[in-house]
């Protein structure tokens, strides 16, 4: 059986780009023209070759202090505005109608929430509500 070759037009782009023969943006372009994801054609384009690299060490983060300039005769927890800058912002205003639970739970508690393996926990509340513990009817009609 016949040896396959590995040359076609991807390839050959790929080794015009990695001889310096066209610059990045040609060989981008030239790859999706063939089809090629932008997102593997631009591993392929990286310098390192689209291996991964180590993690570099972060700094230990110091304690902050309290601002000895601008704080005089406040009381903490009194004051103006507080302002929360989340990740995520909310989808919807509503916390009833939205999907994502996580912008509105900085400002809303639940009562009960699960926790990682699908333990439900309480929140708001002292335990979790059980036939076991008389904090929920038999029938399953009602909740103390």
């Amino acid at each position: 059986m016949a040896q396959q070759s590995n040359i076609g037009p991807f390839n050959i782009l790929l080794d015009q780009f990695r001889r310096g023969q066209i610059d990045r943006r040609r060989f981008l372009t030239g790859a999706g023209l063939l089809g090629i994801s932008a997102s593997a054609a631009g591993v392929l384009a990286n310098p390192t070759g689209g291996l991964a690299q180590g993690t570099p060490a972060g700094t230990p983060a110091t304690a902050l202090e309290r601002p000895a300039v601008g704080s005089e005769g406040q009381t903490r927890g009194e004051g103006d505005q507080l302002r929360i800058i989340w990740w995520q912002a909310p989808s919807l205003l509503s916390p009833h109608q939205n999907g994502d639970s996580s912008a509105s739970s900085r400002v809303i508690e639940p009562l009960l929430t699960y926790f990682p393996g699908e333990q439900l926990g309480a929140v708001l509340l002292d335990e979790v509500p059980s036939v076991e513990n008389g904090l929920l009817a038999e029938d399953l009609s009602t909740v103390t």
